[in-house]
C-alpha cells in the first residue's frame, strides 16, 4: 500500500515538472484594414490615346470576429467585414469603386502549437506567426464607369464564393495570472472570388480586353481580440 501511495506521488510531481498553463477559449476582435484589389483592369494595352498607369488606390475595410481556442495557438470561428475596394482608370479608360460585405468561416494556427518555445528564445519570439484558411460569401454592388458594349459585368453581386487565406502575427498581453487576455495581430489577408463582378467589369476577350481570371482581392489590417469565458489547461 506504501509502495502504490508513493507511486501515485512521484507520477503527481513528475507531471507538475511539465509546464502548463490557462487560457481562456473564447476571443470577441475587431479588425481594420485597407484593401487592394486585383481584377482584370488593363494597365498594359489599350485605347490608342489613353496611357493610364496602375495607381496604388486603398480604401477601408472594417470588421468583427468571435473565435474559439482549443489551445492558445489553434482556433476556429466566425468573421464579419464591411469592405471596399476602388481602381482605376485602366488603358480602356475604366475605373470603378465596389462595396460589399462579407462573412466567412475559418480555422486558424499558429507556430507555437507546433514548436518547444520555452527554452528558445527564437522560438518564442515566433510563436505568434498564424496562418488561417476559411470559406466565405459576399454580397455587395459597384460603380463600374465607362463601360464597354461588349461588357456583360454586373453592378450587383449576390452570395459569391470566397476563399480568404491569411498570414499574420499576433502579439500576446497577459492578465496577472499569466492567462493570455489580450492578442494585437498584423495581417495579410488575400481574398479569392468566383466572380467578374466585384468591379462590374466581365468584357468579352474577343473584344481587345483582356479577361483571364476571377477578381480577388488582398487586405493589410491590425486586429484586436479581447479573451475571456471558460478556460483550459495547455500543456
Amino acid at each position: 500500500m506504501k509502495k502504490t501511495l508513493t507511486f501515485v506521488l512521484l507520477i503527481f510531481c513528475f507531471s507538475g515538472s511539465f509546464a502548463q498553463s490557462q487560457f481562456y477559449n473564447i476571443a470577441l476582435g475587431v479588425n481594420a484594414g485597407l484593401t487592394m484589389p486585383f481584377t482584370d483592369l488593363n494597365y498594359k494595352e489599350g485605347l490608342p490615346d489613353v496611357n493610364n498607369k496602375r495607381k496604388l488606390l486603398m480604401a477601408p475595410t472594417f470588421g468583427g470576429s468571435l473565435d474559439y481556442y482549443f489551445t492558445p495557438f489553434l482556433n476556429a470561428g466566425v468573421e464579419y467585414n464591411m469592405v471596399s475596394l476602388k481602381e482605376g482608370p485602366d488603358m480602356h479608360d475604366r475605373e470603378y469603386t465596389s462595396d460589399f460585405s462579407s462573412i466567412e468561416i475559418r480555422a486558424g494556427v499558429s507556430l507555437g502549437q507546433f514548436v518547444d518555445y520555452q527554452y528558445n528564445d527564437i522560438l518564442y519570439a515566433l510563436r505568434g506567426l498564424n496562418l488561417s484558411l476559411g470559406y466565405g460569401i459576399i454580397s455587395g454592388k459597384n460603380t463600374a464607369e465607362k463601360k464597354h458594349a461588349a461588357d456583360i459585368g454586373k453592378d450587383k453581386f449576390e452570395n459569391v464564393s470566397a476563399l480568404p487565406i491569411t498570414i499574420g502575427y499576433n502579439f500576446v498581453f497577459y492578465n496577472q495570472y499569466d492567462e493570455q487576455k489580450v492578442l494585437l495581430g498584423l495581417n495579410l489577408k488575400t481574398v479569392f472570388t468566383n466572380s467578374d463582378d466585384i468591379n462590374g467589369y466581365n468584357d468579352d476577350p474577343n473584344q481587345g480586353f483582356k479577361n483571364k481570371a476571377k477578381d480577388f482581392y488582398s487586405t493589410f489590417g491590425i486586429s484586436l481580440k479581447y479573451m475571456f469565458g471558460p478556460r483550459s489547461l495547455y500543456y
